[in-house]
């Protein structure tokens, strides 16, 4: 097996065993949720970047420091910076009108099963900046640095796209998976797909970031704005 290859499904695995015991641990252990949390977080950004500095690469490469942010000579580029920002604009109107209609439809239907009335008012979960934040910077950034970043970009050296971007993207569902057993759990491989080639198009993983944090928080305003009686 490639040494590369070997190294990075170790780290794939690895975070999926740590991902196994935390969740059996979070019950068990006072303040459980948000320690497992702090793990999960601390291995998706640590690892990578230190794996990426100990091999000597370019964070360029894994789609970190990018449009000339932290260069010698301070010069950003601005106009790859608005275009990514363009295409994630993109992304999200093509992805969310689609999603809420299918969300829509799924709630009908779970409210016709169960003779039940189904009421849309749209509302804003609680504490909407707050949620907005964690899913940005606790969330959608580790994750992001780790799949897209680091295993999708180590992947291609190896695999062509297609297939890098469904082995990704698996890998990102069983980690929602693992420990649960629901398999609903299973359905962020789709939206994995989008994050994916959103971030081998852009170079970069801000638009990824965005649009996956964007996504969680569309979700929640689903999730609050139905009900059933």
């Amino acid at each position: 097996m490639n040494p590369q290859l070997k190294t990075t499904l170790a780290i794939a695995f690895s975070l999926l065993a740590l991902l196994f015991t935390c969740k059996m641990l979070v019950p068990l252990l006072p303040w459980g949720h948000d320690i497992a949390s702090m793990i999960i977080l601390s291995f998706q950004l640590y690892v990578p970047l230190w794996f990426i500095r100990k091999e000597g690469h370019d964070y360029k490469a894994y789609g970190l420091y990018d449009y000339g942010f932290f260069s010698k000579d301070n010069k950003v580029d601005w106009l790859n910076f608005f275009a990514d920002l363009k295409r994630t604009l993109y992304y999200i109107l093509a992805t969310f009108v689609p999603y809420a209609l299918l969300y829509h439809f799924f709630q009908v239907q779970f409210a016709s099963r169960h003779a039940q009335n189904l009421h849309f008012n749209l509302a804003l979960p609680d504490n909407f900046l707050s949620l907005f934040c964690i899913n940005l910077l606790i969330v959608a950034l580790p994750e992001e640095i780790f799949y897209r970043g680091f295993l999708q970009t180590r992947f291609l050296k190896i695999w062509p796209l297609g297939k890098t971007i469904l082995l990704t993207s698996l890998f990102f569902a069983l980690a929602h998976f693992i420990g649960e057993n629901n398999l609903l759990r299973l359905l962020p491989f789709f939206p994995a797909l989008v994050f994916s080639t959103l971030a081998y198009y852009s170079k970069s993983l801000m638009g990824a970031i965005i649009y996956h944090a964007l996504c969680n928080v569309f979700s929640a305003v689903l999730h609050s704005s139905y009900s059933w009686s």
